[in-house]
Order: structure tokens, then C-alpha cells, then sequence
């Protein structure tokens, strides 16, 4: 199997990149045939969102109708599509950050994203007043979330989560997703996770067969082995 591989140092690297290294792989495996791998990776990476047959992976992923969603620039990192173990299209977007934060300054408040946070009806009352009348921004996390939210119901996906990946060592990400995910009511806490890097690279290379690990062990290599920079 032949990879593309953008070599950007751990300094230099953003979250474009890391989404690209990351991913690719996989969109490489579907379009080679190797659909059951792809999908016996993405299960073990991610056992509790049912993935019964992982259909799709793009990057960067932004529908044309952005009227449709939140009517601004927001888009997925990367987008994982598959069929879930009801036989329904499902999807887990993904957010990816590496030395860089969620941002947290609002961008333009729009009026789909009022009209989205009324109508998904997932924040707690206190919280969903606060986004509505300015008093709390609607920060790069929310935008993502609500971005996933707003897709999901639109496309009549059957499931449908937020994942920001990161390095486990990252100063903020936990912080940050848990701040949002403590405003949703707990039903729609599930819905909202982070999970690192090392994580994700340990899963995959546990079920990957040996001769499939090169990519996987060259992403760790890149931006997750940390003990090159003492």
C-alpha cells in the first residue's frame, strides 16, 4: 500500500495536517477494496459508536448548503461514514488539535446557529439562554458541535457524535470539551467526547495487520514521540 505523507515537524505541524496523516490511511483503504479493514480499525477505536461497515472518509469536510447548517465557515476535520449495526447511515465528525487550542473567541453570530440551538434543544435551559442572547460565546467548540448536531438531523443520520482528537498531553482539551459537554443536558452528554492521539494509534495498531502499520507507526513517530525533543 502506498501513502502520501506530508512531513511537518511537531513545532510546525496544525491541526489540517495532523487530520491529513491521520486519515488518510483509511481513505486509501477504501478506495483499495480494503473496506474490512478500514472498518475493523474504526470499531476498535471506537467500540460504543456501532460501526457495522465504515462507508466513507473525507477530510476537511464542509457541505456546499452551508445555508442548510450553520450558514458560516465551520467544517469537520475529518467525516467517518458508516453503516451501524441497525443498517443505518450514521457518521462521527472529528475535530483534531495539536499544539493549537479550541478557539475560544466567537465568530459571527449567525442566525442559523440561534435557529439550530433552539431547535436541537440539547443545552441545558440556563445555557441555551446564555448562547442565545450573547451572554455566552458561541466558541469554536460549539460552532463544531453544533455543526454535527445540525448535519446529523439534516442528512437523517441514524447516530451521529463529536470526537476532538489531541495528544494526551495537551493543555486544554479536556477542559475545553468538558465545558461544553457539562452545558448539554445528560441525555446529549454521550454525544461529545475527546480522545487522544495515543489513543487512537494504540487501537489501531492493536487489530492492524503488521503489513498495514506503517502509516500508523510513522504518525506516532512524527507527533506523538515526545521523548526525541529531551
Amino acid at each position: 500500500m502506498q501513502y502520501i505523507v506530508v512531513l511537518f515537524t511537531p513545532y510546525a505541524c496544525n491541526q489540517s495536517i495532523v487530520a491529513f496523516n491521520l486519515f488518510c490511511p483509511f481513505i486509501k483503504m477504501l478506495e483499495q477494496g480494503k473496506q474490512q479493514l478500514a472498518t475493523d480499525i474504526l470499531q476498535h477505536v471506537f467500540p460504543e459508536y456501532g460501526i457495522q461497515e465504515v462507508t466513507e472518509v473525507r477530510l476537511e469536510y464542509l457541505h456546499e448548503d452551508i445555508q442548510n447548517y450553520l450558514n458560516d465557515k465551520t467544517a469537520m476535520d475529518a467525516i467517518i461514514r458508516y453503516r451501524d449495526v441497525e443498517g443505518q447511515q450514521s457518521f462521527i465528525a472529528i475535530e483534531t488539535k495539536y499544539t493549537d487550542t479550541l478557539n475560544p473567541n466567537s465568530a459571527s453570530r449567525t442566525e442559523r446557529h440561534k435557529e439550530w440551538i433552539k431547535r436541537l434543544g440539547v443545552f441545558k435551559k440556563a445555557s441555551e439562554e446564555e448562547l442565545l442572547d450573547g451572554r455566552r460565546a458561541i466558541s469554536q467548540i460549539y460552532r463544531n458541535f453544533l455543526l454535527t448536531e445540525s448535519y446529523g438531523v439534516v442528512e437523517g443520520a441514524n447516530r451521529y457524535y463529536s470526537v476532538v482528537l489531541s495528544p494526551a498531553l495537551h493543555p486544554t482539551t479536556e477542559v475545553e470539551v468538558a465545558s461544553v459537554r457539562d452545558e448539554l443536558l445528560p441525555q446529549y452528554q454521550y454525544k461529545l467526547r475527546a480522545v487522544s492521539l495515543e489513543s487512537f494509534i494504540e487501537q489501531a495498531l492493536a487489530v492492524c495487520p503488521q503489513e498495514e502499520t506503517a502509516p500508523f507507526n510513522y504518525f506516532y513517530r512524527r507527533y506523538l514521540d515526545f521523548s526525541k525533543l529531551t
